[in-house]
């Protein structure tokens, strides 16, 4: 450990231990920064991003904010399409030391430098490459704080201290206690807490987790600034602190070979970008982050300047602000606080932290009382609303913003223009709800296009929760309802989508032509021709008509070109919503399509039974088709009828001969052979009738009341099969009768009760009388007490 006599306001390097996003810590550097005076600041963060200190310093910039590291391979591994890529994130609040100790050398012309392995190194420190990027990614934070909470002797010393868990340990201990001890005390304390912790993980951990590395990696960094200055301060973790002092008072040692395999080579890029209180919470799930950042944010605001004044009346006006606005806000909700429970809560948390032996009330001290008094009963559900109220109020909703001239992405620059000028809320950490008319609202139709080009480039910026559904091929609906919430990770994704484009429109266009590249078949190609017509990029849409115009005559595949038809069919259904011209590509492409798929239809005689649904929908789409201006309907008939003289798929044979039936080919005894075949054929053949069935009733379910010659076939089949064979056709035969109303039901049942000589009175008896349910009710209740006694 490193001792304190190690802590030398004279010396050539000073050593000061942080836990990330500490108030207290923070507090404690601006004292050591006052009075060492260092002539270079030196802070754990990765290298490469040194040259965006001035811009984190910079004063138009309003925290929380965000370091982004992208890293990405410079090639697709054997086996795989793509390169792989990595992400990771670096927050800094008002209140995280890093921040504090770049704006203090900024605003003095200090130089501030970064000095922990680049996030590509990291990516590929040991065994497979990518395999620490994995982690890192993982922790969503290039910061490591989790060492302290995976630690047994934190466990241990939060019972002996009879703290819940770490982070009120923390607070008590730190935060309390801390904030107004002398800087040599507060670093005692620090390296203390952090070598007991990091004797529960052994150095061959250490270093498979890349700690060590980059460790001798900052070590290299703080020897090259002793020889450059006088005074060198450095920022890291409290994990870190006392190996790299020891470290700097040996001899340089040659650097240990890595493990595995040599780095692969790849692109890192670092962008600058607004963060939120919303995702630096750690009870939100950033594991090194402090719970509750808007109380210590607002703490932190009112903490007196300097050194000599206590921080004792911050801590109980920070309590009492929040405890007063929580009231407020569930006076709003419709819940019974007054202000005298404001000021029993008050007392009581200042109570508590006399009870607890604290200098103040922090934020347990506060939620205790919330649950004390300003909840009035059981904890059920409106004291579950209660605590979450007041966790969201502690959370806070701050959004960052980046104003300095930091180079960003283009297309983040064009996002950012795009969603002021469509008057989005883009400070908004909250979800916000829009509603869109988007055939009568200029302005609407173009929010509706910003947003589903951002949903095609995988921006989580917004959800559509009501509207088209141009997945399913329904345009029935003319508004849209959409959720946006704004936040690192949508900034973070629209940084990985620039390569594409400087411009949304540039982006989307892009990446639906590198699809239209890989699109294999038709089918495809029309699904990415919505696309591009939803997101109004008429430009994308020649090249696209063209590509699957050429695709046409190679498609082998029925399905994929029913599928096309299908799509440029609803092209043409919803013109009108998509502001697509009246003679337009769909109708161009759709006979050429449609022909092709109806020369197939005849060979799907060998069709794989498995795909019967499928190709009952597609037989049916081509039919919808065949009224289209261009597309020969007599040329349909033509391919069922060939199909009805083969052993087509159960499905699609009933679906061509209802469809036959419909257009006056076929007579309804012609049906009814048809249906013989199945109802009186052999075991196997009765098996398939089900299937028969559905698709025949999908195309022509008015076949059934023709006589009663369809009814006698249907009710040989279900008498003659075993009993087996019923329970399996019967999934079938319920599928098949499930397209009939409930009228359409009675008539059916009225002729069956015909056939079979029956009263149709009787149909309409409760196959239970109501007495028996009575009785049966009682007998249960009876039961039911009895087993309770």
């Amino acid at each position: 450990m490193l001792e304190i006599g190690a802590w030398d306001w004279t010396g050539p390097v000073l050593f000061f231990p942080v836990r990330h996003h500490s108030p207290a810590c923070s507090r404690q550097l601006l004292r050591t920064l006052a009075r060492y005076q260092p002539e270079v600041v030196l802070i754990e963060g990765p290298a490469d991003a040194t040259a965006l200190t001035p811009h984190i310093g910079a004063a138009e910039n309003t925290a929380p904010l965000c370091l982004y590291y992208t890293y990405k391979e410079a090639a697709a591994r054997e086996g795989e399409k793509e390169a792989r890529r990595y992400a990771c994130y670096f927050p800094l609040l008002d209140f995280s030391p890093e921040l504090c100790a770049i704006r203090y050398g900024v605003a003095r012309g200090i130089e501030t430098r970064f000095i922990d392995l680049p996030y590509d190194r990291l990516a590929t420190l040991s065994g497979e490459p990518g395999e620490a990027a994995n982690r890192a990614g993982g922790k969503n934070s290039y910061y490591d704080d989790e060492y302290l909470f995976r630690s047994r002797f934190i466990q241990r010393i939060c019972a002996r201290e009879g703290c819940r868990h770490f982070a009120e340990f923390w607070e008590k201990r730190f935060e309390l206690d801390g904030m107004d001890m002398a800087p040599e005390d507060f670093v005692r304390a620090m390296l203390a807490l952090c070598h007991f912790t990091r004797l529960d993980y052994p150095e061959p951990l250490l270093r498979e987790e890349g700690c060590l590395a980059r460790e001798e990696y900052m070590l290299a960094h703080i020897r090259q600034a002793r020889t450059e200055f006088k005074r060198v301060l450095v920022v890291t973790g409290g994990f870190h602190t006392a190996a790299l002092a020891a470290g700097l008072r040996e001899t340089p040692a040659a650097p240990s070979p890595r493990p595995g395999r040599e780095p692969v080579t790849g692109e890192a890029q670092v962008w600058l970008i607004p963060y939120s209180f919303a995702e630096s919470d750690q009870l939100a799930g950033y594991a090194s982050g402090m719970p509750y950042p808007a109380f210590y944010q607002a703490l932190f605001e009112r903490l007196p300047p300097g050194g000599g004044a206590e921080s004792g009346e911050a801590w109980t006006e920070t309590t009492r602000r929040f405890l007063a606005l929580l009231g407020a806000k569930l006076r709003r909700e419709k819940e019974t606080i007054s202000l005298a429970d404001e000021a029993a809560a008050a007392l009581q948390a200042g109570g508590l932290a006399a009870l607890r032996g604290k200098p103040g009330e922090g934020v347990y001290e506060l939620l205790d009382a919330v649950r004390s008094v300003y909840i009035k009963g059981a904890m059920d559900f409106a004291a579950e609303r209660t605590m979450r109220a007041a966790a969201l109020l502690l959370r806070g909703d701050r959004m960052g913003r980046v104003v300095s001239g930091a180079a960003e992405a283009p297309l983040l620059l064009d996002f950012r223009a795009t969603a002021r000028r469509l008057r989005l809320r883009l400070q908004a950490t909250t979800a916000q709800k829009i509603e869109l008319s988007i055939l009568s609202n200029k302005n609407h139709r173009e929010k509706s296009v910003f947003f589903h080009r951002l949903r095609y480039l995988g921006v989580s910026l917004a959800e559509m929760t009501y509207g088209p559904d141009y997945l399913s091929l329904d345009a029935g609906r003319v508004r849209e309802i959409w959720t946006y919430t704004v936040g690192a990770r949508v900034e973070a994704e629209i940084i990985d989508a620039s390569g594409l484009g400087g411009t949304l429109a540039e982006a989307a266009a892009t990446a639906l032509a590198l699809a239209r590249e890989t699109a294999r078949g038709t089918g495809e190609l029309a699904r990415l021709l919505i696309n591009a017509a939803v997101m109004d990029l008429t430009r994308s849409t020649t090249p696209l008509a063209e590509a699957m115009a050429a695709a046409v005559a190679e498609d082998g595949s029925f399905l994929s070109l029913t599928t096309a038809t299908r799509h440029l069919l609803f092209l043409e259904n919803a013109k009108w919503l998509l502001a697509l011209p009246e003679e337009n590509f769909a109708a161009a492409l759709l006979p050429a399509v449609y022909l092709k798929a109806v020369v197939l239809l005849p060979t799907l005689r060998s069709a794989d039974e498995a795909t019967d649904g499928q190709l009952v929908q597609a037989l049916k789409t081509l039919r919808q088709a065949a009224e289209r201006d261009g597309c020969d309907r007599d040329l349909l008939t033509e391919a069922m009828l060939e199909l009805r003289g083969g052993a087509a798929p159960p499905g699609l044979l009933g679906a061509a001969v209802g469809l036959l039936y419909a257009d006056g080919a076929l007579t309804a005894a012609d049906v009814l052979a048809e249906a013989n075949g199945f109802f009186f054929g052999s075991g196997e053949q009765m098996k398939r009738s089900g299937r028969f069935l559905s698709g025949l009733l999908q195309t022509a379910w008015d076949i059934v009341f023709s006589g009663d010659g369809f009814l006698a076939g249907l009710n040989n089949l279900l008498t003659a099969l075993p009993h087996e064979d019923f329970l399996a056709l019967l999934p079938d035969l319920r599928l098949a009768f499930s397209f009939f109303t409930p009228t359409q039901t009675d008539r059916l049942a009225r002729g069956v009760a015909r056939l079979l000589g029956t009263e149709t009175a009787t149909l309409s008896e409760r196959a239970v009388p109501e007495a028996v349910y009575a009785l049966g009710r009682e007998l249960d209740a009876y039961y039911t007490i009895g087993i309770r006694d």
